[in-house]
């Protein structure tokens, strides 16, 4: 990837408008669905929609379908864009995989996947795991094929924005809970292992 390239992933991530979404959505099953909304931009709704009972039991199988169609869009776009072919929607599509991913896995260490939805503590052990697993090997292909991992900085360093920001205009010094603890995530992040790491103090946190 050429010069100033770091910068420029930055701003197509953060100004790209959310795509409108179908009505109904046109998916056949759960992953699908995931799939579809996650990358119409809307990354929250589609992290959320796997908190629901229905998929008490289930969770392992709808997941890894979710990774498998993810993984299969985040290798194509990441060739694309050492191509020069479709660069910005290659770009986006990575990007909103990693940060599905990192909504998901947040959302089942949070306390109301197992005190409120019900799922097992060894679901959610798995769940995480296999997330890690597929994020871990995502920005190793990015960085195989690009040189570095740009697109998986950019999204958590987003992420990490995003934290620091909510209600801490509200509230004097040392501001929000959510603005700490996104300074005290940045403190454990590694440049080798960017996913990983975030991953794993955002959970401690």
């Amino acid at each position: 990837m050429g010069q100033g390239t770091k910068s420029s992933i930055r701003e197509i991530i953060s100004s790209a408008p959310l795509d409108e979404l179908e009505f109904p959505i046109p998916t056949v099953d759960h992953a699908d669905h995931v799939v579809y909304t996650a990358l119409k931009g809307h990354v929250r709704l589609a992290a959320d929609h796997l908190l629901h009972k229905e998929l008490r039991g289930k969770l392992e199988e709808v997941l890894r379908n979710i990774i498998r169609k993810l993984d299969i869009i985040f290798h194509s776009s990441i060739l694309n864009i050492a191509d020069r072919v479709d660069e910005e929607r290659s770009i986006l599509n990575c990007a909103r995989a990693y940060e599905v991913m990192l909504e998901m896995a947040l959302n089942f260490s949070g306390l109301e996947s197992k005190r409120i939805i019900g799922f097992s503590e060894e679901e959610l052990e798995v769940a995480i795991r296999l997330i890690k697993t597929a994020l871990n090997d995502w920005e190793r292909f990015e960085r195989s094929i690009l040189g570095r991992a740009d697109i998986a900085k950019a999204v958590v360093e987003g992420m990490l924005a995003e934290m620091k920001k909510v209600m801490s205009k509200y509230y004097r010094p040392p501001g929000s809970m959510l603005a700490y603890m996104a300074k005290e995530i940045e403190k454990k992040l590694r440049e080798d292992a960017i996913m990983d790491s975030f991953l794993n103090a955002a959970i401690d946190q």
